[in-house]
C-alpha cells in the first residue's frame, strides 16, 4: 500500500501530481505546485501569502526544495512553509507548517533549496 498522495502498487510508488490530475483544492487564481505526497496553492505572480491573504511581492528571492517553499523579502525577512522534518524551515523546530514561518535569522541575502534542505546566506 503507498502513502497519501503516491500511487502504484504497493511496492513500487510514484508521487500523484494533484495539480496535474486535478485533484488540488486550489481555488480560482492560485498557482498550484506539486510537493511529494502533496501538492501546494500560492499566489499568482507577483503575490505572496502573509498569512491570511495575498499581497502584492516585494521579493528579493523566492524558491523551493523538494517538500518546502521559501521567500526572502524586500526588508530581508526570510519566511518559509511546507514539511520540516529536518529543520529546513529554519524556525527551530521540525513542526511542518502550513502558511509562512520566520526563520530564526533575518537581512538574508541569499537562499537554496534542494531537495528536502534549504541554505541561506546573511551579509
Amino acid at each position: 500500500m503507498c502513502n497519501a498522495g503516491f500511487s502504484g502498487d504497493g511496492v513500487t510508488c510514484a508521487d500523484i501530481d494533484e495539480c496535474v490530475v486535478g485533484a488540488a483544492a486550489c481555488t480560482a487564481g492560485d498557482e498550484c505546485l506539486n510537493l511529494a505526497g502533496g501538492y501546494f496553492c500560492g499566489c499568482g505572480p507577483g503575490q505572496v501569502w502573509n498569512g491570511k491573504a495575498c499581497e502584492r511581492a516585494g521579493l528579493r528571492r523566492i524558491g523551493a526544495g523538494a517538500e518546502h517553499l521559501w521567500r526572502i523579502d524586500a526588508q530581508g525577512d526570510m519566511r518559509c512553509w511546507g514539511k520540516n522534518r529536518f529543520g529546513q524551515l529554519g524556525d527551530g523546530t521540525t513542526t511542518g507548517r502550513s502558511v509562512m514561518t520566520q526563520g530564526k535569522a533575518s537581512d538574508w541575502t541569499a537562499a537554496s533549496g534542494a531537495g528536502s534542505r534549504t541554505s541561506q546566506t546573511t551579509p
